[in-house]
């Protein structure tokens, strides 16, 4: 599934990446999650989970019970699959490194105990697999129950290994695809700045960027096919780059109010496989929304070409929202291409229309419903950038 929207969603998206290795639950509890992964991907599920009762003085965790009820609930979930009843971290050391399709912690939440998770069972996920986990979150529940410091945990291990951290667009679980990625002299960034309205400084964060990690930078100023609003532009943008650059193995398309506020590589992103990856904003009940995006990446491949030229066909999408990303979803169904990956932007480049400017974002989105304000916050933000 190219949406991952909610954890429900994981099976799904296992079987799309064609994971045969088994799934891993750590933490599994009363065996709900674990049965729904076996019930829609059908594969080897392996739970992992030590139903031990916690003293009071142990990690704070809401679903902590007696030990006759943990032993009743394992006698249960045992029947249905194999569970290994030990700690996570301990019980990982008997898999061979590259041996399962897919990891889901979702145990002890402590920022110690997931980042020794996720130690020790990122070498254990073979390539094309999935790392993922719920809970994506840092601070005591509301209850007071029950302390998170998943996302904390999850971040700090990405930022050290270089790896690209995806979310559900409900934001609480969180996934990460052991795959290779292009390299940087592989990708082109491209940015179009047709009319009079973009200030230099834009330009120049973006030129900055690219330079800092090695990517081609193209600013164009080209206007949009005839009869189609101006974000059609785009198209003729990615049209004349892949003319321009026919060695580059992806093309990334970044909207001109983009600013990049963090040097976090966009290339870690490129990941092999995939023909379309982008942050989008999902609109509820509107699916031709999905690709509603600010950034995607093309893969230069001749079918991917055919899809972009005929774009231009859907006249209907001339001058209706979302213009030509509506046109571009009718061609590629998202929703059910195994071959496209997007992820809820809103955890990645935050509007400052939504909500408040973060230094910890990595690019920074200035949405045309500012106003007249729009050109001070571009500029604004081009100075705050850390780049």
């Amino acid at each position: 599934m190219s949406w991952y929207e909610h954890r429900e969603h994981l099976p799904w998206m296992m079987k799309n990446l064609n994971i045969t290795l088994p799934y891993v639950e750590c933490g599994v509890f009363e065996g709900h999650h674990i049965d729904h992964v076996k019930s829609i991907w059908g594969g080897e599920c392996i739970g992992i989970d030590t139903y031990k009762s916690q003293s009071d003085h142990q990690y704070p965790d809401g679903s902590n019970v007696s030990q006759s009820h943990f032993d009743k609930i394992f006698a249960s979930v045992s029947e249905r699959h194999r569970i290994i009843r030990d700690d996570s971290i301990l019980a990982s050391s008997s898999f061979q490194d590259g041996s399962v399709g897919c990891v889901y912690l979702d145990s002890n939440h402590g920022y110690r105990h997931v980042t020794q998770e996720l130690n020790a069972w990122w070498p254990k996920v073979a390539d094309g697999g999935i790392l993922a986990g719920d809970d994506f979150r840092t601070g005591l529940s509301e209850d007071k129950s029950t302390w998170f410091a998943v996302s904390q945990a999850v971040m700090d291990f990405t930022k050290k290994n270089n790896l690209a951290l995806f979310r559900t667009s409900d934001g609480l679980d969180w996934y990460i695809l052991k795959r290779g990625y292009y390299t940087p002299d592989e990708i082109v960034v491209i940015s179009n700045f047709h009319g009079n309205f973009w200030p230099d400084c834009i330009k120049d964060n973006h030129r900055k960027y690219c330079e800092h990690f090695g990517y081609t930078y193209e600013a164009m100023s080209l206007p949009p096919p005839p009869g189609t609003d101006p974000q059609w532009s785009k198209i003729s943008a990615i049209q004349k780059t892949w003319d321009m650059y026919p060695e580059k193995k992806i093309i990334w398309w970044i909207d001109a109010d983009i600013v990049f506020t963090n040097p976090i590589p966009l290339h870690i992103w490129s990941l092999h496989g995939f023909d379309l990856i982008g942050g989008a904003y999902k609109i509820q009940g509107f699916y031709e929304g999905l690709l509603n995006t600010c950034w995607f990446g093309v893969r230069t491949q001749p079918h991917m070409r055919e899809v972009i030229d005929r774009s231009l066909n859907y006249r209907e999408y001339a001058r209706r929202y979302p213009h030509e990303e509506g046109a571009l979803t009718k061609i590629l169904s998202p929703r059910a291409n195994d071959n496209i990956l997007l992820e809820d932007v809103h955890h990645i480049a935050p509007s400052t229309f939504w909500g408040s400017y973060s230094h910890d974002s990595w690019m920074q989105h200035i949405i045309g419903m500012h106003g007249k304000a729009r050109l001070a916050i571009l500029e604004d933000c081009c100075a705050m950038a850390k780049l």
